[in-house]
């Protein structure tokens, strides 16, 4: 299960009982991101959500990596100004 901690306020963003784990999250102008591992499907992917209102809600969550047979593990964001990337590792099983 992810949270996002904020000031007197826990925002639970994985809503399912499966396994999120590596959360990471990053700003841009105007928009919060967190990206996670979960694995409802059975196999870890890559999912991210984003906040236009500063982390009062999240979009629902875009799988990045849709693996069938493989993890991916580990995502990371980095940000510039211009621009922000995405990272993860892909395993097979």
């Amino acid at each position: 299960m992810v949270v996002l901690l904020l000031v007197n306020q826990s925002i639970y963003l994985s809503n399912d009982s499966s396994d999120s784990t590596n959360p990471n999250l990053i700003t841009v102008p105007n928009n919060l991101y967190v990206i996670s591992n979960d694995n409802s499907t059975k196999n870890y992917n890559v999912m991210i959500k984003r906040s236009s209102d500063g982390g009062i809600t999240f979009s629902q969550p875009n799988n990045l990596s849709n693996t069938t047979n493989s993890n991916s593990i580990n995502p990371q964001l980095a940000a510039t100004v211009l621009c922000f990337k995405i990272k993860s590792k892909f395993f097979l099983k």
